[in-house]
Parts: C-alpha cells; sequence; structure tokens
C-alpha cells in the first residue's frame, strides 16, 4: 500500500512505469530500480529502468535466471 501511495503521490490516477519504478526507489531509498512485465510462455513484455545500471542488472538476472 505504501508504493501505491507513494505512486499516486507522485504520478497522480496515471501510473507510468517510470513513475512507479521512481517512486519504488524513493520509498525503498535504493540507487535503481526496474520492472519486467512478463507475457505467455516467459517472455518479457514491456520492461523499465530507472538507470542504465538498474537496466543491466535486470537483464543479467533475466538471461542468468
Amino acid at each position: 500500500m505504501r508504493v501505491v501511495t507513494a505512486v499516486g503521490a507522485r504520478e497522480g490516477p496515471d501510473l507510468t512505469p517510470e513513475g512507479m519504478c521512481t517512486a519504488c526507489a524513493d520509498l525503498l531509498g535504493a540507487d535503481g530500480v526496474a520492472i519486467v512485465v512478463m507475457g505467455g510462455e516467459g517472455v518479457p513484455g514491456a520492461s523499465y529502468a530507472s538507470s542504465s545500471l538498474a537496466g543491466t542488472l535486470e537483464e543479467l538476472q533475466f538471461t542468468l535466471g
């Protein structure tokens, strides 16, 4: 619920992946956050990272498991 409140305060009613990542990073005190939305068959449908390092780490996590 805290994430929803933080995102709502930042983004208003229109949720974006960027807003969600930024709000989560702020809430958790993290330097970077990445999200991936998976489609059927385990194929990534969309992703967003708040920094290039977070994006690289997310790609490695997806590739290496």
